[in-house]
């Protein structure tokens, strides 16, 4: 789910792989965008609330226009699904991870591929940013790593273990 940064829309992703744009205080349905093969499983708006972003279980990243409707890009990362992503704070680019141990930066414009980083998590489930990027997953674990130039990606430090898998991360402003 993803509420828009200035209009009273919020986004939902399901299991039948439609995205839908709600407005919230009426319960209004007001577009559906469909492209995923299989479930939704993150969603953001981007670039000023221009466009809104999702990730799916069929590994693909989507570039919506909310003005027009319309698809802008598809970009296939993982081989697995799809599961985290996290919009960064004041630039123009997405982190997305999942199965495989990597984060990629993509770029909300384009959708290309801007950095990429392996982080020693073999399923990322969490991800979250400031001007940094916390990454969560199966192995009891999370890490940091540097996000303000997305091309250069470094892992920084690994935190103490928890007790079970972490499912949810985020910065303290």
């Amino acid at each position: 789910m993803a509420v828009h940064p200035r209009e009273a829309w919020v986004a939902t992703g399901g299991i039948d792989g439609v995205v839908r744009i709600w407005n919230y205080r009426t319960r209004f349905l007001i577009g559906e965008f469909q492209g995923h093969a299989k479930w939704v499983r993150g969603l953001t708006f981007a670039m000023q609330g221009t466009r809104l972003i999702s990730t799916g279980h069929d590994g693909t990243v989507r570039g919506w226009d909310l003005f027009d409707g319309n698809e802008k890009w598809c970009t296939k990362l993982v081989l697995g699904p799809a599961t985290c992503l996290s919009h960064h704070i004041n630039r123009d680019y997405v982190f997305v991870s999942g199965n495989g141990g990597k984060v990629f930066a993509v770029s909300t414009e384009t959708g290309k591929v801007v950095g990429e980083t392996s982080v020693g998590i073999s399923w990322v489930r969490a991800l979250s940013n400031w001007s940094r990027l916390a990454v969560a997953g199966n192995q009891q674990s999370y890490e940091t790593c540097r996000s303000r130039v997305p091309s250069k990606l470094v892992q920084d430090r690994r935190f103490p273990a928890h007790s079970g898998e972490i499912w949810s991360v985020c910065f303290h402003a």
